[in-house]
């Protein structure tokens, strides 16, 4: 295999508690959100951003999760990945009120988000490489295309 090709399996979007700094991580609880396409539910209001400044223009992203389907089935999710940007203002604006209101070519905000649950109806979610593409939107909400390479 020399190419890959990517399926968009849902869009997942979630709300957070305002974060606090300690030092150079990032504490954000989440207070729910959605999730609709392959899937459909809702994001429950646990878990949350767990991340980290690793330069001026970088953030380490690390997140845990849960999802509750339409159907009762419980999916678990984690995912790391980074938001970066040419400068540090810009990475900074990313974490202000105003973040959603930056155009989304001037930061690369990027996620590898794994699965695990025990439903039969999503079990193969436990066997996919995710990819998710990040930004606001129109309401602030966090909003991730997640994606299944295959």
């Amino acid at each position: 295999m020399d190419t890959l090709a990517a399926e968009e399996i849902f869009v997942i979007t979630a709300t957070l508690n305002p974060p606090s700094m300690e030092g150079q991580r990032i504490l954000a609880g989440i207070n729910g959100g959605t999730v609709s396409g392959k899937i459909n539910g809702k994001v429950l209001p646990i878990g949350g951003e767990f991340g980290n400044f690793i330069t001026p223009t970088s953030f380490k992203i690390d997140v845990r999760a849960e999802i509750v389907s339409d159907d009762g089935a419980y999916i678990y999710i984690t995912y790391r990945g980074y938001m970066s940007a040419g400068d540090p203002q810009t990475l900074k604006q990313l974490f202000s009120p105003d973040g959603k209101n930056l155009d989304p070519s001037k930061y690369y905000w990027r996620t590898n988000p794994l699965f695990e649950t025990a439903a039969p109806q999503y079990a193969w979610l436990n066997n996919i490489v995710g990819v998710g593409y990040g930004s606001y939107n129109a309401d602030g909400a966090v909003e991730y295309k997640i994606y299944s390479i295959q």
